[in-house]
């Protein structure tokens, strides 16, 4: 059959199938080759088809395949309760997922239309500007950012550290047209030279830059911080059962102590996300055994736990935080307040703009904003813990690192969705803030999956999931300038910017043939 013939059935097929490899390429599958092919089927069902209804509808499809199949888990955040909220909810995210294929796909056939050479342009620009404006926002979601299906290319990803995930998010649609542009002169009989001389020039000078940049990594100093990480494997469906709190509190502790046995001992200590299921400043008695214990201890403690506070006036509301707490021997607690809120899971969008949402109970928490970037001084290193959603946030860690952050301790509590793909797809993305920001990691799940990497975001060691584990990693100590630190992420702004453009001159031309 005609690559430009394409029945309904062959549409339907080839969307489906574009939908699987997409998922296929994410973790934890390490097939991220597979990422390219399935964008080229997209391409393909958007310039050869013939009406904007068969532009935007296969696309859709594909988005819906992918999209169902790299986030079925996160049901499971709601757990029990509320169940036509969540199928709603659910049936509403995936084809809020899958539009912004389809707009994709419409935007690069009116393209074709226009002038067929111009799509192939059109294509891979408007597929970054989606991405980035997927990041924005009050219900900002970049988590299957087509970029993060490279994970398992350590070396190629090197050039992270220059241009951010949407550079390899270009790379792939790019490559995506080129695979249509090699078919189309395949199916003349002809060898498609040019095309594999693009793909070289594409992929080599990434791959040869990526291995001098590890390579000069390794000549670097082999000064490592020792952290000990503390993995207890707690089940968050039954971890606010009443009376759990002191269990699981002893067994925090006697891990930090088994921990503090090791030789040499551990520069730091790393608790998860919600490690301690209270309100910790509102109680005195586990404020007084923290203190005594890493007193005696003589190493930090970073932790998670909930805080509340209270009003001016009696009839003030009360203001809820997902927090980690730091302290130091013989100091104070400090406390960061998580800045960036899973929507729907910690917080309403728009609550603030619209008080009334506030009314609407979704079983979500309602968690307020941080406003304080902080980082904690573990003997001269700096530290600064995200907390759980925030490492998906380029911008959000590499401000951290920008006002002097050498060691990105990350802590979540990936249990809520089970033995699912879930904790690997959101390890990758650390490991890519890693790379983007030449920081080592070093992160703490509840359940897993806990990991320590060097800046290159070569992970050193980690952990199976739901399994209770003290993970000690001794991860070089070095950070290292990147120019993505200094610029940021010129490639997605930069595809907003003539994603703009092209709309205007598109409206532009369209008043004109009207006149």
């Amino acid at each position: 059959m005609m690559l430009n013939d394409l029945s309904g059935r062959s549409r339907i097929i080839i969307a489906i199938i574009s939908g699987a490899l997409y998922m296929l390429a994410f973790p934890p599958f390490p097939f991220g080759f597979l990422t390219p092919i399935s964008l080229a089927a997209v391409f393909l069902l958007s310039i050869t088809a013939k009406s904007k209804k068969e532009a935007f509808l296969y696309p859709f499809v594909s988005g819906l395949v992918s999209a169902g199949g790299l986030l079925y888990w996160i049901p499971r955040l709601m757990g029990s309760g509320l169940y036509v909220v969540l199928i709603i909810g659910m049936i509403l995210l995936l084809a809020y997922m899958a539009m912004w294929v389809g707009l994709v796909s419409l935007a690069t056939h009116q393209a074709h239309r226009f002038k067929p050479s111009l799509a192939y342009a059109v294509f891979p620009i408007v597929w970054i500007a989606q991405e980035k404006l997927r990041e924005m926002g009050e219900i900002s979601f970049p988590w299957i950012t087509a970029g993060y299906s490279f994970g398992s290319y350590n070396t190629l990803l090197q050039g992270l550290s220059l241009f951010g995930v949407y550079f390899y998010s270009l790379l792939i649609a790019v490559t995506a047209v080129i695979i249509i542009s090699m078919l189309f002169t395949i199916a003349k009989k002809r060898v498609p030279l040019f095309q594999i001389l693009l793909l070289i020039v594409l992929f080599v000078p990434l791959y040869m830059y990526g291995h001098l940049r590890k390579e000069s990594f390794e000549k670097s100093s082999d000064k490592r911080v020792r952290v000990g990480i503390i993995q207890a494997n707690i089940d968050p469906l039954i971890k606010w059962e009443r009376g759990r709190a002191d269990s699981i509190f002893n067994l925090h502790i006697e891990m930090t102590k088994q921990a503090a046995l090791s030789v040499p001992k551990p520069d730091l200590i790393l608790w998860p996300e919600s490690a301690l299921p209270v309100y910790f400043s509102l109680e005195g008695r586990y404020n007084l055994i923290m203190h005594r214990l890493i007193d005696s201890l003589g190493m930090p403690v970073i932790f998670g736990s909930l805080d509340i506070t209270f009003g001016e006036k009696h009839d003030d509301p009360r203001k809820y935080y997902n927090s980690v707490f730091y302290k130091a021997p013989f100091s104070n607690f400090v406390r960061y307040d998580k800045i960036k809120l899973l929507p729907f899971a910690e917080v309403l969008p728009f609550e603030g703009i619209f008080p009334i949402i506030s009314r609407v109970n979704l079983g979500e928490a309602d968690f307020t904003k941080g406003d304080t970037l902080m980082l904690f001084n573990a003997g001269g290193i700096k530290v600064f813990a995200p907390i759980c959603y925030e490492v998906v946030y380029q911008e959000a860690i590499r401000e951290f690192v920008k006002r002097g952050g050498t060691l990105m301790a990350h802590v979540t509590n990936d249990g809520w969705f089970g033995r699912s793909a879930m904790p690997y797809q959101h390890l990758n993305i650390a490991l890519f803030r890693s790379i983007e920001c030449g920081i080592p990691l070093a992160r703490c799940a509840n359940t897993g999956v806990s990991a320590s990497a060097d800046a290159c975001g070569r992970v050193l060691n980690s952990t199976p999931i739901y399994e209770n584990r003290m993970l000690i990693a001794d991860i070089p100590e070095k950070s290292v300038s990147t120019l993505f630190t200094k610029t940021g992420d010129l490639i997605g702004k930069t595809a907003l910017l003539l994603t703009f453009l092209l709309l205007i001159c598109r409206l532009s031309l369209r008043l004109i043939w009207k006149k």
